[in-house]
């Protein structure tokens, strides 16, 4: 029988457990002769922060999040918060009068709910109600005192200025008079958001802000995202679907028609091809996915801890963008319930092991991972998704391949084609360094767990028994804390090496910054060291021929408003500028994929006749989740082979001496291509470029491996 105990530590009950029948059998066994594990991992769910002792006070729900020693505590609670302020809400939302469509069913959407999100939301003192924030500044308080002392736990700290939104699905009643025009439809469901929103206003206070596509409302410190939904959005969204599958593309074969969002009545056609609609404006597959991640983390505690684990390592390793959030959550959900001789896990280690194991071991190129924890696949129905797996991997093989084989093909019942959250990524690549990585971590974190951990506490063991449990708990403090550090190096530890160019990003410019990890297993803290130890040519002549300094405008602080502006200015101007949903880091990445990626590279690739053929230059690699303020990119080898150049981007290419030369080759197949002029990129006119982009968020940039190492 186990008594009370806070939430935190509850994972190291069986720990604690085992260390006391041990030492009560053993009298005579010392302090740390049994070593749990389950804890060595933990230093990955919290941040390095400075800042990380201040308490955030959730406004009349009388709860403390933030602090070193309850951050691993800070998704359960943060989602204890978030769904007590959704039932007031909802309730709200559905009592709402005169509105020509009523509200008749609310359900929640976001990963900070069913608590797997690596950075969940905490309550924010500005996002409030009118009646609380016109109170708060009739009071005068202390410095840095806004909203009648709701900041006074900060102690003039950080007040966070972008908000991450709660996705909400506001269901609405059935109406045959909605238009048929997709764009009129999106527009009548803007319409009827401004009504919600002005009927929340006046009846309740609440503050919100409404776009196009959702209505924010501040309530009880979070930011709650309200997508609409009717009865017609499945309907249309399966017309825009088959009108497009249905529009052959330029020289491919005609592609027959889907039969429709999800199911495995679903033809083969609608998997081959790249899907019309996102996603994420499918509500009711996002719901069927947060169903079934809430069904797998209740019958096992230990999911969602291994879900925030898993995304932390992905994060760390600059492989995060690569990744849809859904798709993390599948693949743990498949290392707790696919078929195996073992058990589910019952802690995080071993969650996060298994986890590891299926990337590193699962065959991905020769058969799909079927996620059914429900068991509602028949065995007819898993050979049948065998089958179309094999189909498409022979037609993607072919000449003629109409659409694009996933790297990582993932089957739910909702989704037998895999054609939702991988769809387009990860790419061949970016799945090869992950299972590489994998496979690496796993063999260290494993041989540390069975070994290292073995050699520590034969060393750190006392041969006198301790007087107290108190007295042995404390000796076996270090001995976990080492073991901890040598665990936390050898699986979250980045590998610079693997990549050609970092670019250190400004923390104040990232929302998430604070969410940074411990400087053992920083990037930054790498590469300044790396810079400082050997400095490298290229970063050089960056430095020496950079542009000047940005503007003001691009010197914005996005993670915290700045502590004089608080002091300063009243609550209504900074609630004014709050940020609900930004984050600079997706618009930069697309920026330089658009430059570097699948965009337009300074030279056709080789072997191309074609000028529309456009190979990419580079990959981008970073972290969404705030660990790693730096951005990995890794050169594509055959970018830089002597091509014909293009028009476009001539500024960035390089003439090769030996134009003629290789212009006369055989190979040639065209009289045009053959009196092309070939090119390489020039790499500094293209860093160059990479630093106007990243303006104000990219704060520096260097090269791993050296020029200065080349032959000269």
């Amino acid at each position: 029988v186990v008594g009370p105990a806070a939430r935190a530590p509850r994972h190291t009950i069986p720990d604690r457990v085992l260390e006391f029948a041990f030492a009560r059998h053993r009298p005579g066994s010392g302090p740390g002769t049994v070593l749990g594990c389950s804890s060595v991992l933990n230093a990955a769910l919290r941040a390095h922060d400075p800042h990380s002792s201040l308490m955030l006070l959730a406004p009349g729900m009388g709860e403390q999040l933030g602090g070193p020693e309850d951050t691993d505590n800070a998704a359960v609670t943060s989602a204890r918060l978030i769904d007590a302020a959704l039932v007031k809400l909802g309730k709200q939302l559905r009592s709402l009068e005169g509105l020509v469509l009523k509200v008749v069913g609310v359900q929640p959407q976001s990963s900070a709910i069913r608590q797997t999100s690596p950075c969940p939301p905490k309550p924010h003192p500005l996002a409030n109600t009118m009646a609380t924030a016109a109170g708060g500044a009739k009071k005068k308080g202390a410095k840095g005192d806004v909203n009648g002392g709701a900041l006074g736990g900060f102690d003039g700290g950080r007040l966070p200025r972008c908000l991450e939104p709660v996705d909400v699905l506001v269901q609405i009643e059935n109406s045959g008079r909605w238009p048929s025009d997709p764009q009129a439809f999106k527009k009548m469901k803007a319409a009827l958001g401004l009504q919600l929103a002005e009927a929340l206003e006046k009846s309740y206070g609440l503050i919100t802000q409404t776009s196009e596509d959702a209505v924010d409302v501040f309530a009880d410190g979070f930011a709650f995202r309200l997508t609409l939904y009717s009865g017609r959005d499945e309907a249309l969204m399966a017309r825009l679907a088959s009108d497009m599958l249905s529009r052959p593309a330029p020289n491919a074969a005609p592609l027959p028609a889907a039969a429709g969002p999800g199911g495995l009545n679903a033809g083969a056609g609608s998997d081959a091809a790249s899907p019309a609609v996102s996603p994420e404006s499918m509500p009711l597959i996002r719901n069927w996915h947060h169903g079934l991640v809430q069904a797998v983390g209740g019958a096992n505690p230990a999911y969602a801890p291994t879900v925030r684990l898993a995304h932390r390592w992905l994060g760390t390793h600059l492989l995060s963008n690569h990744f849809a959030e859904e798709a993390v959550e599948l693949l743990v959900a498949a290392a707790f319930t696919g078929p195996s001789v073992c058990p589910p896990p019952g802690s995080r280690v071993t969650g996060f092991l298994r986890f590891l194991q299926l990337l590193a071991r699962h065959p991905w190129g020769s058969r799909p991972l079927v996620v059914d924890p429900e068991r509602q696949l028949t065995s007819a129905q898993r050979n049948e998704l065998q089958r179309r797996f094999d189909e498409r991997r022979t037609a993607a093989l072919g000449p003629e391949s109409p659409g694009r084989l996933p790297a990582m093909y993932i089957c739910t019942p909702r989704d037998p084609g895999s054609s939702h959250w991988t769809h387009c990524r990860p790419g061949q690549d970016a799945l090869s360094h992950t299972v590489a990585l994998a496979r690496r971590c796993h063999a260290s974190l494993t041989a540390i767990l069975e070994h290292s951990a073995a050699q520590t506490v034969a060393a750190a063991a006392p041969s006198t028994p301790a007087s107290s449990p108190a007295s042995a708990a404390s000796a076996a403090a270090p001995v976990v804390q080492e073991l901890s550090r040598v665990a936390l190096e050898a699986a979250f530890k980045p590998r610079l090496e693997d990549f050609d160019l970092l670019l250190t990003l400004r923390p104040e410019a990232l929302p998430r910054a604070h969410n940074a990890l411990s400087p053992a297993v920083s990037a930054s803290s790498a590469m300044s060291r790396r810079r400082r130890r050997q400095p490298d040519t290229l970063s050089a002549v960056l430095d020496e021929e950079g542009p000047d300094k940005p503007p003001k405008r691009a010197r914005a602080f996005l993670d915290a408003f700045p502590e004089k502006a608080v002091e300063s200015r009243g609550p209504d101007a900074l609630r004014a500028e709050l940020l609900v949903g930004f984050d600079p880091l997706p618009h930069l990445l697309a920026a330089l994929e658009e430059r570097l990626g699948s965009g337009s590279p300074a030279v056709a690739p080789a072997g191309s006749t074609s000028m529309s053929s456009a190979g990419p230059l580079a990959a981008l690699c970073a972290d969404a989740t705030g660990g790693q303020q730096v951005v990995g990119i890794k050169w594509s080898p055959a970018a830089f082979l002597p091509a014909p150049s293009r028009a476009t981007s001539c500024h960035t290419a390089l003439p090769c001496a030996a134009t003629s030369l290789l212009a006369a080759t055989p190979s040639s197949s065209s009289a045009a291509a053959a009196a092309a002029p070939l090119a390489v990129p020039n790499m500094v006119q293209i860093l160059k470029e990479v630093q106007q982009i990243g303006e104000g968020i990219v704060d520096d940039s260097s090269a791993v491996r050296s020029c200065s190492k080349l032959p000269r």
